[in-house]
């Protein structure tokens, strides 16, 4: 095992308790998705049915031999790009779940979420040994500005004026002939 061991048996990211954050619509929590973290709770309780955007920038290493990525998980070793989950992303993205026992799903560098269930979102480095990893995504999250469905109010049309006067004097500088 030598180093691979070693590093594997380090503690990983301990993130203090998430400051628990209601947003409103347009509102935006920014927090820090650590690649040697667990599933890192971004303090906010999604709403059924309300459409939430996700964005990750950074990079991160996901063990020694497996390159750097950024939240995509594109260009890892194919080694450590699996995806034992079967969630559909390969390994070193960024993952979500709703609620401390949802399922995972790929956040990637941008995901649009319609939540389907209401829940505390969780985010992190999607593997399955995540104590040797280096790096950090900073993930923003926004819930979309709810529109109201337009219908337009009923139109009474006005009736146009016919005809318009005005009382237009011109005045011209005193060298000028009219």
């Amino acid at each position: 095992l030598g180093l691979l061991g070693l590093a594997a048996c380090q503690p990983g990211q301990q993130y203090a308790a998430a400051s628990k954050v209601n947003l409103d619509s347009g509102e935006t929590q920014n927090l820090q998705v650590f690649a040697n973290g667990d599933w890192r709770d971004a303090g906010i309780t999604l709403r059924r049915g309300e459409t939430y955007e996700i964005t990750a920038e950074g990079s991160w290493i996901s063990g020694f031999m497996c390159g750097s990525t950024d939240a995509t998980g594109a260009g890892v070793n194919p080694l450590c790009g699996g995806d034992p989950w079967a969630i559909g992303v390969g390994g070193s993205a960024l993952i979500g779940r709703i609620g401390p026992e949802g399922k995972a799903f790929g956040v990637g560098k941008r995901l649009i979420l319609k939540a389907e269930t209401e829940g505390p979102l969780y985010l992190r480095d999607y593997d399955l040994i995540p104590h040797d990893n280096t790096g950090f995504m900073m993930v923003r999250i926004r819930r979309h500005v709810e529109t109201q469905a337009y219908a337009p109010a009923a139109v009474t049309p006005q009736p146009l004026a016919s005809t318009v006067s005005a009382n237009i004097q011109m005045t011209l500088p005193p060298n000028e002939k009219r």
